[in-house]
């Protein structure tokens, strides 16, 4: 019995032994997964995103496209294929909570997906490349289905900080949370790739100036370009257009913080809140120097306090000839519930997007009508900053059934 004991003793020290290696091993090679951010557009030759071993692809759903990019993504950095939802990006978050997939929360990490939802339907996913714990900055890569249109680049980033709510999507969009499909939170970054300097997508309409060390401060400045200057929800060209700010316009700006060679200005400009590119503003003095009184926005704040019985008569302005007349409503479009619009798209705000939205698109790219500034900002259907006819084309494809905008 001794001998039999004796020799099943190093049996189990050596089934430990090895129990052990391999426990320490899986550990040592999750903690070592070396994270390299993606910048750019992946190759036609990346087998995680052109090939079978991504499902959208062989399906006819492949890039440009939100879903097939960050399920390829993830398939990149882990090497492993994930156990993501196949459908449709709104549903990934819900779908990896059901099912248990992987764990999930609304604070960023390398490698995470952040989900969004619409209103309405439809989605958007992204994926984590660049967290700077010491600033707070994030980077995140994008595709979407929309490239195919021409309202996007296939490829592109977003800026956004980890505190932020709505981290780097539009400002209709509902954030759900991320989802947490990298093993590890604390993976090794790749030391022979840049992750502080990113490629930038610039804008064609919003070119870097040739001064971008210039030194700039809190205080009061005046825009100074030949038509309008876009003010966005963060302080890089990659977050969402929030509205226009005409030449000469003065603005009183509360923070400042330099990005992608611009620097930008925290400021707010008739009612709305939001970041420009101090690079195209004059500098002026301190605040000291700021009078409300001197300096009205363009439109007032405050509506009347009657509203007009019926709609108003839109100008004698001769319309396209290709434009439809605006069926009758009870409702002008400055009249509009706004609480059950949809946002971009839903111009009446009436909670669907239909016909009458892409008539009053067509009003609006054409100069006839009553629009606020708010109703002009959900024309924008391409987020270009500004109104035109590709607008109204678009609201018609999506209407119609042929676009699927939400993809």
């Amino acid at each position: 019995m001794k001998k039999k004991l004796v020799r099943r003793v190093p049996a189990v020290v050596l089934a430990t032994v090895i129990l052990f290696s391999t426990v320490f091993a899986l550990s040592i090679s999750a903690k070592a997964l070396t994270f390299t951010p993606r910048y750019s557009m992946p190759s036609t030759s990346n087998e995680y995103y052109y090939s079978s071993k991504n499902p959208f692809y062989p399906a006819g759903y492949g890039l440009p496209n939100c879903t097939a990019y960050a399920y390829g993504r993830v398939y990149e950095i882990t090497g492993k294929r994930p156990d993501l939802s196949t459908g449709n990006a709104e549903g990934w978050y819900e779908y990896n909570k059901y099912w248990g997939s992987y764990d999930y929360g609304q604070k960023p990490r390398l490698g995470a997906i952040a989900c969004w939802s619409y209103p309405g339907g439809g989605g958007h996913v992204a994926v984590v490349e660049y967290i700077d714990n010491a600033t707070g900055e994030m980077i995140l890569s994008n595709s979407a289905w929309s490239a195919r249109y021409g309202t996007c680049e296939p490829f592109y980033l977003t800026y956004a900080n980890i505190h932020d709510s709505n981290p780097g999507g539009s400002s209709w969009w509902n954030f759900q949370g991320y989802i947490y499909a990298v093993d590890s939170a604390d993976v090794v970054i790749d030391p022979t790739e840049s992750t502080t300097t990113p490629v930038i997508i610039i804008d064609d309409d919003e070119t870097v100036p040739t001064s971008p060390d210039k030194k700039y401060d809190t205080g009061v400045y005046q825009v100074q370009v030949d038509d309008y200057l876009s003010m966005r929800s963060g302080s890089s060209m990659r977050y969402s257009y929030v509205t226009d700010v005409p030449d000469g316009a003065k603005l009183k700006v509360t923070a400042v913080k330099k990005n992608e060679d611009l620097t930008w200005g925290e400021t707010s400009y008739d009612g709305w809140d939001g970041w420009v590119a101090l690079n195209y503003c004059k500098y002026l003095g301190g605040m000291d120097i700021w009078d409300d009184e001197t300096v009205p926005p363009v439109v007032p704040t405050e509506e009347p306090t009657e509203q007009p019985t019926t709609a108003p008569v839109p100008p004698t302005t001769e319309a396209p000839t290709e434009e439809t007349t605006v069926p009758s409503t009870t409702q002008s479009p400055t009249e509009s519930d706004h609480s059950k619009g949809l946002g971009v798209g839903d111009v009446n705000a009436d909670g669907v997007i239909n016909v009458l939205d892409v008539t009053l698109i067509q009003m609006a790219a054409a100069g006839i009508g009553d629009f606020t500034p708010e109703q002009l900002k959900w024309c924008d259907f391409d987020f270009d900053g500004k109104v035109t006819v590709n607008d109204a084309t678009l609201v018609q494809k999506y209407v119609s059934g042929i676009y699927d905008y939400y993809l």
